[in-house]
């Protein structure tokens, strides 16, 4: 897909969800009044000038297409050994309680 349609198909949907969202909120039906409050209409001038901005001088944002890192190691073991702080928790094989410390050696 060439990258100004892209470009184009990302704004639109970053339109419809920063403006689109409050319209729905307040009624779609409404849109004259959705726009005669002066913060509402900032709020949609703003919207829309930002996310051109994104678009155009920020391209990669919000697109997932890293090559990211292959040898990944579980995030398992963080978990574990964070459940472990809690209160009354016990980390697996582990004979002591929350509060022990001991000493290596």
């Amino acid at each position: 897909m060439p990258i100004a349609i892209r470009a184009a198909i990302k704004l639109l949907i970053r339109i419809v969800i920063f403006v689109g969202l409050p319209m729905v909120g307040w009624g779609v039906n409404d849109f004259r009044g959705f726009m005669g409050d002066p913060a509402r209409l900032g709020y949609v001038v703003i919207a829309v000038l930002l996310q051109i901005y994104v678009v155009i001088w920020l391209p990669e944002v919000g697109s997932n297409r890293g090559k990211g890192q292959k040898d990944r190691q579980s995030t398992g073991t963080g978990r574990a050994s964070a459940a472990s702080a809690l209160p009354g928790r016990r980390h697996r094989g582990s004979t002591l309680g929350p509060l022990e410390y001991r000493c290596p050696g």
